[in-house]
């Protein structure tokens, strides 16, 4: 877990600041802990608790979910606001009654999910505990195949399995990483989804040669730098704790100096409270370890209702999905074409008109806006919901695999390539940090695509 304190903490001080360089101070005074770290801290008091509710009932109590859900709610409360706060629909979620998923694919599911790998002691337990933590908010297919991504890889982490293995699993069922951090680094910006996020989270892993290379690796590509600060810590903190000394090393804290003396700083920033959950986590895990779960000789965390929805009959999404989809699907094309022709005459307006486009321009998400109030609510309240409840974005993005992303090459491409732009421009204010104003309209090019999308 420490790992996943570490990254965030240290991906804190980047997010809205981001760089492009390897070369900075680890820790500085504007580091803290955000929610990544509250939510993961959430995640592994709710396994602790269900599973001795499990122990209890033999399986026919409360569940994990219901575990989970109550101490979110709580740790929400009681931590407030965090750096960075909580995510606008996360935030809704954490104080409705009786909160429902609301088909997210942010990277909230990810962040969040390391505990599940370093509990569970088979890699179907671990990614049918991502499932089950990623379904309570995140139950958007890629919202739960961003969280199954990150458990395995920690569980493989923590197995001793290799990096080409760990990298050959995750190509093989979840995100091609046929890419470089050199590649992306000039042209990566902030995505807080999990498909945008995650597969860079984990090739700063695979790149690496220590824990602290891996975090300076995912920090120097930008981005939303706490979150994948936290998971890439997360696997990187197990695999070299696992890779220099072995798995009980890990949860008795004995792994190199260098990994001490980094835990030493993080935590000075972070709860007592939070201290003593992961040390007693560690010990969980550590008990969890000794015995074989399919003989059912450990504990499970889930009830018996959990385990047949996410781990006996669960059939993953993801790999129903064809691979090799090149075409639009007929009704998402008219989806986004009536949404581009609500949308583009206020497109163009705004980047042609230069006192709007000035403004547009010198937007910032951080700063009390005096002008054009109302614009500032058409563009997140009309125009970015919309874009989401009509949920072509995931549907389009899933019919390409990452790849870095080019305006001028999309806008020479076929219809799916003009798509996929117009939803990489939307989706890059996710979190909603201003990107879609100051970015991708000022700079015209949500008015370019838009354009070509209805031209060609």
């Amino acid at each position: 877990m420490y790992g996943a304190f570490i990254g965030d903490i240290v991906g804190s001080k980047y997010e809205f600041n981001n760089i492009k360089t390897k070369s900075f101070p680890l820790f500085a005074c504007d580091c803290d802990y955000t929610d990544d770290t509250i939510m993961t801290v959430a995640v592994a008091k709710a396994i602790m608790l269900s599973r001795e509710e499990q122990y209890k009932t033999n399986g026919k109590g409360k569940g994990f979910q219901e575990f989970l859900v109550e101490i979110m709610q709580d740790f929400g409360k009681r931590f407030p606001y965090p750096k960075g706060a909580y995510g606008v629909s996360f935030s809704k979620w954490l104080r409705q009654n009786n909160p429902k998923p609301y088909n997210s694919f942010g990277n909230g599911s990810a962040m969040r999910v390391s505990p599940c790998g370093l509990a569970a002691v088979t890699l179907e337990e671990a990614k049918a505990l991502a499932r089950a933590s990623a379904c309570i908010s995140h139950n958007h297919p890629e919202g739960i195949k961003g969280a199954e991504a990150v458990a395995s890889a920690v569980f493989m982490a923590k197995s001793g399995k290799t990096k080409d293995e760990i990298k050959q699993h995750i190509t093989e069922h979840y995100y091609p990483l046929d890419f470089t951090l050199d590649s992306i680094r000039e042209t990566y910006f902030f995505d807080s989804s999990c498909q945008g996020s995650v597969p860079q989270a984990i090739v700063a892993f695979l790149e690496s040669s220590d824990f602290e290379d891996a975090v300076r690796n995912v920090i120097s590509i930008g981005g939303d730098t706490d979150t994948t600060g936290a998971i890439t810590g997360s696997i990187a903190w197990i695999y070299y704790a696992v890779q220099n000394g072995g798995y009980g090393d890990w949860v008795k804290d004995r792994f190199d100096k260098s990994m001490q003396d980094i835990k030493a700083q993080a935590i000075k920033y972070l709860p007592e409270e939070f201290i003593e959950i992961a040390d007693e986590f560690h010990q969980i895990c550590w008990r969890r370890a000794g015995t074989f779960y399919r003989a059912g000789g450990c504990t499970p965390v889930m009830n018996c209702a959990e385990e047949k929805t996410y781990l006996t009959e669960w059939m993953p999404k993801q790999e129903e999905i064809a691979k090799n989809e090149t075409v639009l699907d007929a009704n998402i094309e008219i989806k986004l074409e009536s949404f581009c022709r609500k949308y583009i005459v206020l497109m163009e307006l705004l980047y042609l008109d230069q006192e709007l486009n000035n403004w547009c321009s010198n937007y910032s998400a951080y700063k009390t806006i005096t002008i054009h109030r109302e614009l500032e609510r058409i563009l997140y309240e009309e125009f970015m919901e919309e874009a989401y409840k009509l949920d072509f974005m995931p549907q389009i993005l899933s019919l390409k695999s990452y790849d870095t992303y080019n305006i001028e090459e999309v806008l020479v491409g076929n219809k799916l390539d003009v798509a996929y732009g117009i939803c990489m421009e939307i989706r890059s204010d996710y979190g909603a940090n201003g990107s879609l104003i100051y970015s991708a309209i000022a700079n015209g090019n949500l008015y370019r695509l838009m354009k070509e999308f209805l031209n060609v």
